[in-house]
């Protein structure tokens, strides 16, 4: 019996048929907005300008699940926070909030003259030994804690409490391992480019709650997205 393999073209279709039911089409989640922090505040903010993108353009469908990611962290960050963006790409998290406060992007892959005004990106890994004490209130690793090896976690989570003031939070996206099953196969049809795969090293977001534990953080949040293939955590430090 001969079996088809889809095509690129059919694979497209398919994902935006599937993605459309999750994605909401109201303007982007102000900052701010009152009831940002209650129980089922994460809504959904993909707007048109969004499935355009998406219709127009599926072969970056790693811009699309980027800016996914960053609606959700969005709405956890308030108008006046001094924000470390770790693993900050091109500033995307940065451009989707104007009028922050001038915050810190790390990206050890930093493509020269990128930059977001007021906001400093350096070319470094995280820890970064430059960051002072108690400087941030709020945190980012938007699919980035699962490209850590195990033995950084914890130093990884030690300094996160360093540089995070009191009442600060650490949000986190991280994916399901089965995602990483998805991704190579999104690769081999060429409808996304630049996942490290490799890098993985198959992180189970179960350990989160326990890498950011009490006393040194309390759970605020945790809730999935992306057809359930996503997390949202957010965490505070006392």
């Amino acid at each position: 019996m001969k079996v088809n393999i889809p095509t690129a073209s059919f694979a497209r279709g398919w994902i935006l048929t599937a993605l459309a039911p999750s994605l909401s089409w109201s303007s982007h989640l102000a900052p701010g907005d009152a009831g940002v922090f209650q129980a089922g505040g994460i809504r959904n903010s993909l707007d048109a300008d969004l499935l355009l993108h998406v219709v127009l353009s599926l072969r970056p469908l790693d811009r699309l699940l980027q800016r996914w990611r960053i609606s959700k962290a969005v709405a956890w960050i308030r108008p006046d926070d001094r924000v470390l963006d770790i693993g900050c790409h091109e500033g995307e998290l940065f451009r989707a909030l104007p009028g922050l406060p001038a915050g810190v992007g790390l990206e050890p892959e930093l493509k020269k003259g990128v930059g977001q005004p007021p906001h400093q990106f350096l070319q470094a890994l995280f820890p970064h030994p430059q960051l002072l004490s108690e400087d941030f209130d709020a945190i980012t690793l938007l699919a980035v804690i699962e490209h850590f090896p195990a033995e950084q976690l914890a130093a990884v989570v030690q300094e996160c409490q360093r540089v995070l003031r009191p009442g600060g939070r650490v949000i986190l996206t991280v994916p399901s391992p089965l995602v990483d099953t998805i991704l190579a196969w999104l690769r081999r049809l060429r409808l996304i480019d630049g996942m490290d795969l490799h890098q993985h090293y198959g992180f189970d977001p179960a350990q989160l709650p326990r890498l950011f534990a009490p006393p040194h953080f309390r759970l605020l949040w945790h809730g999935r997205f992306q057809l359930g293939l996503n997390n949202l955590f957010v965490f505070q430090k006392p």
